[in-house]
């Protein structure tokens, strides 16, 4: 199924990156600055800002545009490192190839209802261990005004580290269990959108 979902989403981007390059033809706005850095908020699934999140995004050189985010998420605290290259228009409006590292610090506990091996529903406490994620992406900006973007990124995030869990409450879980387990944990798809404050 995950290999299902990236080949689509690389198929994805690069029938986008075949227009974008009939599209450069055409000249970006006169009236629009195309600024460089901006203060962000976000939201996705395992995206950089988690659940919600802020960040920040700063040119580093030209085309190349760095990022650093923080927010909630479903594992804990979420806190990302990006590297952009727009290949196309400008950082406030523009498609860019995207690679970066997330780390989800985990909970020292959590309750929720699962499954046991003796498969009744019952509710356990987790310590969720924290864990960190290679993120790959395209992104895509939209000029907002003359200073601000909206974004929409999509992509597959690699975990790097396994899934690292504790049943505190001593239960064992069925097979079902641990398989939502791994779903719950950081890693697959990524879809994030937001909205950059230029200045």
């Amino acid at each position: 199924m995950k290999t299902l979902q990236l080949t689509l989403l690389l198929s994805i981007v690069m029938v986008n990156a075949i227009a974008q390059r009939e599209t450069d033809k055409i000249n970006i706005d006169d009236k629009l600055i195309c600024e460089t850095t901006f203060i962000t908020i976000g939201t996705g699934i395992n995206s950089n800002y988690g659940i919600m999140g802020i960040g920040a995004d700063f040119k580093l050189m030209d085309k190349l545009q760095g990022a650093v985010s923080g927010g909630i998420g479903s594992w804990g605290f979420k806190s990302a490192g990006e590297l952009r290259y727009f290949y196309s228009g400008c950082m406030q409006t523009g498609s860019a190839v995207a690679v970066g590292v997330a780390y989800a610090s985990g909970l020292p506990e959590m309750e929720t209802e699962l499954e046991v091996s003796s498969d009744e529903s019952k509710t356990v406490t987790l310590e969720l261990g924290a864990q960190t994620n290679l993120q790959v992406s395209w992104y895509k900006a939209f000029a907002v005004k003359d200073h601000h973007r909206f974004f929409f990124q999509v992509g597959y995030s690699f975990p790097l580290t396994g899934v690292s869990y504790t049943v505190k409450s001593g239960e064992d879980l069925s097979e079902v269990s641990k398989t939502t387990m791994k779903m719950l944990a950081p890693g697959g798809v990524l879809v994030a959108t937001g909205f950059g404050f230029g200045f």
